[in-house]
């Protein structure tokens, strides 16, 4: 269990984020060398303000570009955003900004 400390509003809260419960793309059997936790802005009621672990070690190395356009996407790359969007139930934006820290370049 890890602590996570956010700001919302100007408000300060500790946040839990469970390491075992990271969003993963390979199988949970496996060891996560590199998780990430972080908190995005986002109209998505089930993941606003809460403390997220996404396992980066999972995902290939140009997904976790600082600025990713997704409209310039290999399709195998589409296939794991795909594959985690279904998973989890999170829209590709929100992922992406989980993934990188900020938010997608492709305009809405």
């Amino acid at each position: 269990m890890l602590v996570f400390v956010t700001s919302s509003g100007g408000q300060i809260q500790a946040q839990e984020a469970d390491i075992q419960q990271c969003i993963r793309y390979q199988p949970v059997t496996t060891v996560c060398h590199h998780a990430m936790i972080r908190s995005i802005e986002t109209d998505d009621k089930s993941i606003k303000n809460k403390a997220l672990c996404i396992c980066l070690s999972d995902l290939p190395k140009s997904l976790q570009k600082n600025q990713l356009d997704k409209s310039q996407l290999s399709a195998g790359h589409q296939q794991v955003l795909f594959s985690l969007q279904q998973k989890y139930q999170i829209n590709s934006d929100d992922l992406i900004e989980l993934i990188t820290g900020q938010p997608s370049l492709q305009l809405k």
